[in-house]
């Protein structure tokens, strides 16, 4: 979705929609626009638009920002799988580095360091 004015976009928000569910992949909005709110007006759109549309979530996707916690209803993590070639050297280094960095970090914590703003 796009909010305009005077035809000029000054926010967007790129979503995947599918089987009833709004997933945020991406938004912003332009600061020069001096548009106090623009971002948050072209939030409350897509919120409105997405329920109207009768989907049952809308999922603002990776990343912890505040306006996310204003809307959330539960957490989310979100989880990667990686597959490497056992026989060579990067894989082998990328084993031992996230060997190590689970010996050094709780999942929890991993789980916030991989997460995407």
């Amino acid at each position: 979705g796009r909010y305009q004015v005077g035809g000029r976009p000054v926010a967007f928000n790129y979503n995947y929609v599918a089987d009833g569910r709004t997933y945020g992949l991406r938004a912003g909005f332009d600061p020069t626009a001096e548009m106090e709110h623009c971002g948050r007006i072209l939030l409350y759109k897509m919120l409105e638009d997405s329920f109207a549309r009768g989907d049952s979530e809308y999922s603002f996707g990776p990343g912890r920002q505040a306006y996310k916690d204003r809307f959330a209803t539960e957490m989310r993590y979100a989880y990667t799988f990686r597959s490497y070639a056992r026989s060579s050297v990067k894989s082998r280094l990328l084993q031992w580095r996230e060997q190590i960095a689970e010996n050094l970090h709780s999942e929890r914590d991993l789980i916030e360091m991989s997460l995407v703003d």
